[in-house]
């Protein structure tokens, strides 16, 4: 009985580790980036607590949006995708994408008569991060 434990105990983290990982690569990341790697001694102006807070992941299960703003080369697009993908590891369906690449999609989806299909798409998703906004 204990090794039918342990084997179901190994093929139960196996199943959670392949949906991790398929919820990682249908997000679209540019690259992987983590919390642990952001420099948060450059710029000093980063509230750091503020940054650090998003990653309690409160604001999906609130429904909240979250922007963040600053100049070229600040971090914004690392801390919005280790954001996604702390939500990834945490279970929830996120996808990252520019600005023109939501509206090029959603045009061609139009075209082809499938903007409907691609909007519920959009809303089943629980983080969508847009980057490159402006």
């Amino acid at each position: 009985m204990e090794f039918l434990a342990r084997l179901i105990e190994g093929e139960a983290a196996l199943r959670q580790d392949r949906a991790r990982q398929r919820r990682i690569k249908q997000a679209h990341f540019p690259v992987l980036k983590t919390l642990a790697q952001f420099d948060f001694t450059w710029p000093a102006k980063i509230n750091r607590l503020a940054v650090q807070n998003l990653f309690h992941l409160k604001l999906i299960e609130d429904q909240a949006n979250a922007i963040l703003i600053g100049g070229v080369g600040l971090g914004k697009t690392h801390a919005a995708i280790a954001l996604g993908l702390a939500a990834c590891q945490a279970g929830y369906r996120v996808r990252f994408a520019t600005a023109i690449d939501i509206i090029n999609g959603l045009s061609a989806a139009q075209n082809t008569g499938r903007l409907v299909k691609e909007l519920k798409r959009c809303t089943r998703l629980e983080l969508l991060i847009i980057d490159e906004l402006g």
